[in-house]
């Protein structure tokens, strides 16, 4: 594993619970204001992230479900014909 890949998830980690205790919603791209890496990355912690995320059987969703649904009933008036919302990630609540 890379060592970028194991800071960032871990910078992530450390900020999200920051928020958590200041009862902040998440947001994504607070860690990296104050990450090591972020010159090298660009901010890009999705790709920094991937092989870490590789190498685990924890998958992460990152789609709103609900968003998708209603954009698909807006694309072509039902989200079922798309088939949509079936594809959400088992390992995500």
């Amino acid at each position: 594993m890379k060592e970028k890949s194991v800071d960032c998830a871990m910078q992530h980690i450390k900020v999200f619970r920051e928020q958590h205790l200041r009862d902040a919603v998440a947001d994504f791209g607070e860690p990296c204001k104050t990450c090591i890496h972020k010159s090298e990355c660009r901010f890009d912690w999705f790709n920094v992230l991937l092989p870490l995320s590789n190498q685990s059987k924890v998958k992460i969703n990152l789609a709103d479900q609900g968003q998708i649904q209603q954009q698909g009933k807006n694309l072509c008036g039902n989200a079922d014909s798309m088939d949509i919302h079936r594809h959400t990630d088992k390992n995500t609540s």
